[in-house]
């Protein structure tokens, strides 16, 4: 059975456990307040009186900066800021052996070599902003948290499962019916993730092909081929969205 806090939480879909914390927010608070043009008079302004009266004050400038990221650390603003970009970005994937469910870890482990395998695609191909992927790749962490999630409801529905029972009870085929869905949802969403790489390398190449003709990078075959897996992505991710708590 999955133990800790985050397990709880990735069953009614809360899966902010696996998110970075401490550093987007600590950088999200400085670029806020280096960001200020009230504050960069502030620092001119502390400099300026260091020449009158004397190298003392400049030791106030680190303790009153600090100060100002404090504050915004703890800003609400920031906060719901940071939150908004994190759900964004991939979470660290649990280990399988975090699960004692041999479905739900199979699914950990076929995500992890999802992941791999479209950063291998990635890396792969031409880089710059001609041939960003930044719309293909767009709601790939929202599929993998969802796989997340459906991973440890299978790990809950095992501990109703793993009895063994030489006639099963109409509610544990009841229970067994619903781990079935989750696992098929979990695999809908695989397969779609699975295609990834195949899908990069397609719409790259037709980038490439299409340097070879001295036309924009954006070719109508690459943008039909982005179009297209954005459609099975949206699809995916409306289909196997895990049902809300009761």
């Amino acid at each position: 059975m999955g133990s800790g806090d985050w397990f709880e939480r990735d069953l009614v879909g809360d899966t902010s456990a696996h998110e970075p914390k401490a550093w987007p927010l600590l950088a999200a608070s400085v670029v806020k307040v280096l960001g200020s043009g009230r504050n960069r008079a502030l620092a001119i302004a502390l400099f300026a009186s260091a020449l009158v009266w004397g190298p003392y004050v400049l030791a106030a400038i680190p303790a009153v900066f600090t100060g100002l990221v404090i504050i915004a650390l703890v800003g609400g603003g920031t906060r719901r800021a940071v939150a908004r970009r994190t759900a964004t970005l991939p979470v660290a994937l649990p280990h399988p052996l975090s699960y004692s469910d041999k479905g739900a870890q199979a699914l950990i482990g076929s995500l992890s070599r999802c992941r791999r395998a479209v950063q291998e695609a990635v890396a792969a191909g031409p880089q710059g902003t001609a041939f960003s992927l930044a719309s293909v790749l767009r709601d790939v962490p929202q599929l993998e948290r969802r796989v997340i999630v459906l991973a440890a409801r299978l790990e809950y529905l095992a501990q109703f499962l793993s009895e063994p029972s030489s006639e099963p009870l109409k509610p544990t085929r009841h229970l067994a019916a619903k781990r079935q869905k989750v696992l098929e949802m979990a695999h809908k969403i695989l397969d779609v993730l699975e295609t990834l790489p195949a899908k990069i390398a397609t719409i790259q190449f037709s980038r490439l092909e299409a340097c070879d003709d001295g036309v924009a990078l954006d070719l109508p075959c690459a943008s039909a081929a982005i179009d297209s897996f954005e459609s099975e992505l949206l699809l995916a991710s409306s289909d196997c969205s895990p049902a809300p708590s009761q």
